[in-house]
């Protein structure tokens, strides 16, 4: 569950703004989001790529490490082929499809508003108070996904010491009918 420690904005507290004062906090917001979608998108594309990178690398390792390569080299392949394998885990977890807020409203849900005959300033004083929800949901989003990418490069960062590591407690490599 994403939380966040911003204060969500009440409806309320935005009626005594102006008609042209809440445009302008709508236009600003829908504008923020727009900005946040673009930023989520082109971080989804480098973490799919990131992902494809590693464990790319990480079966290329493993299938050297079943080759014709012996000892601690075939055991380097196996430590940097698992190192790189989790980082390709935890890239695939960071672009996983999440919830995001949009901007904009369906036709539907301006029933309620139309049949209590609710003044247009009222909800445009909702509308802008639900795009700060969304904007406060997406910065969340985006910091936890970015929290992942980061442990994945740590990971990726880790390989060459899982290298070494594999090389050292696996000296004979993996021992296989070849």
């Amino acid at each position: 569950m994403i939380t966040s420690n911003h204060p969500q904005v009440d409806y309320r507290s935005l009626l005594p703004a102006t008609v042209a004062t809440l445009d302008e906090i709508i236009r600003q917001s829908e504008l923020r989001i727009a900005v946040q979608i673009q930023l989520a998108l082109a971080a989804d594309g480098r973490t799919g790529l990131l992902a494809s990178l590693q464990s790319t690398a990480s079966v290329a390792l493993l299938i050297a490490s079943f080759s014709d390569i012996k000892g601690p080299a075939a055991g380097a392949a196996v430590g940097a082929a698992a190192a790189l394998g989790v980082a390709a885990c935890l890239s695939a977890w960071a672009a996983q499809p999440v919830s995001f807020g949009l901007p904009g409203t369906k036709p539907g849900d301006w029933v309620d508003s139309i049949s209590v005959k609710k003044s247009l300033h009222t909800d445009k004083a909702e509308y802008a108070a639900h795009l700060d929800k969304y904007l406060t949901l997406n910065s969340s989003v985006m910091a936890e996904n970015c929290n992942w990418v980061r442990i994945s490069m740590v990971a990726t960062a880790f390989a060459p010491i899982a290298a070494l590591l594999g090389a050292l407690l696996l000296p004979g490599g993996p021992e296989f009918d070849r």
